[in-house]
């Protein structure tokens, strides 16, 4: 398995963060306009997003013996820099006496903590950083700091097999209701485990690969009924239990998440591949719209609210459609300028240091390809 872009898994990134800005833009409309909606599902978008995760870093480090620091590096400029952006904007909008996402209490002390990805308590017992969607990026930066200890062992099945034991440990102490630190118990939730899931997938496909199977029309078909499996999953799940309990998430969404994906990628396998260029955009931008949608959502229901002559039940139709269409576009600006020149600033940085391949995976995963072609329908 080569390592260029999954169109398909580059376009589900898009749809993951749609749907997220779907469930976000949820409380933002009842603020508003005083109704309430049923799509507590799309907090699914998470679960997507880490098992790609997984899938992605074993997918382009097949051969894990390589340096540690480059990777690191590179993963930093993919990650942190533009988190950064977007935490300072909420500082700065507090401080110009707007109240940003909920964020209504902020001591100095608390900017300096969420910039280094360490919790805050807040009022009501609450512990987050300021950009509250930021909880997901802990995770992944945790991720890739245990993927890059691994490199020592040489395969990507030895890695594998070292990830899954630490993060099963990790698991297991959560299960025993041991009193930790909030900052350490974090680390302890079955989130963790869908990174392992993805990388599963990954080496599950280099098998397949490897005894020359030729996906049918019997798999494409498989393919659409596991998508469709999950996500009549999570849907009845969210519903049954008025949401996922926070420790078991990844047990309860995990497995639909691996559904959603590996069969995502398994019809690419089989030549059913999502090339549609504006498909692709959003893919390559849903970093950025993950990142920026509150900000950008937040006051667009707001002026809708106040300007549309609208029922309320229509309103909340054209509100919510408008801001998630606001943000989008954002985020696709942004990608296409900011966070185009910081993935630049990075590969100069890994160039200096003479370690082409990690930024290079860096573009693969955020690759804006001109047609379907460019990967081979077999992924």
């Amino acid at each position: 398995m080569s390592a260029k872009t999954v169109l398909n898994v580059q376009a589900l990134r898009g749809y993951a963060a749609l749907i997220v800005a779907a469930y976000h833009v949820q409380p933002m409309l009842r603020a508003s306009f005083g109704v309430s909606t049923d799509f507590e599902f799309g907090a699914f978008g998470v679960d997507v997003f880490f098992v790609i995760s997984g899938f992605v870093m074993y997918y382009g480090h097949q051969t894990v013996d390589r340096p540690i620091l480059p990777f690191l590096i590179a993963r930093f400029f993919r990650i942190v820099p533009l988190y950064w952006i977007a935490t300072l904007i909420m500082v700065a909008l507090f401080y110009a006496g707007f109240h940003p996402n909920g964020l209504n209490v902020l001591k100095p002390h608390m900017v300096g903590e969420s910039l280094m990805f360490v919790r805050s308590t807040f009022p009501g017992d609450r512990h987050g950083l300021i950009l509250l969607l930021g909880w997901t990026l802990i995770y992944e930066l945790f991720f890739y700091f245990v993927f890059a200890l691994t490199f020592r062992c040489k395969t990507a099945s030895r890695s594998l097999a070292a990830v899954a034991t630490v993060f099963v440990v990790l698991v297991g102490v959560g299960f025993t209701g041991l009193s930790l630190p909030p900052n350490i118990a974090y680390f302890t939730k079955s989130v963790i485990l869908e990174f392992v899931l993805g990388g599963t997938l990954t080496l599950s496909i280099q098998k397949l690969n490897d005894a020359s199977w030729k996906p049918t029309g019997v798999a494409a078909l498989a393919s659409v009924v596991a998508i469709a499996i999950g996500c009549v999953l999570v849907v009845a799940l969210a519903r049954k239990a008025g949401g996922v309990p926070d420790f078991y998430r990844g047990f309860m969404w995990g497995p639909s998440a691996l559904l959603v994906v590996g069969g995502a990628v398994m019809l690419e396998r089989a030549g059913y591949a999502l090339g549609n260029r504006a498909t692709l955009l959003l893919g390559g931008a849903s970093y950025m719209l993950y990142l920026f949608h509150p900000l950008i959502m937040q006051p667009g229901v707001k002026v809708a609210a106040q300007v549309l002559p609208l029922s309320s039940a229509a309103g909340v139709w054209v509100a919510g459609v408008s801001a998630i269409c606001a943000a989008v576009v954002f985020a696709v600006i942004v990608h296409l300028t900011l966070e185009k020149w910081v993935l630049m600033a990075g590969r100069r940085v890994v160039r200096a240091m003479g370690d082409f391949e990690d930024f290079r995976q860096m573009r693969v995963e955020r690759a804006l390809l001109s047609n379907a072609s460019q990967v081979p329908p077999s992924g």
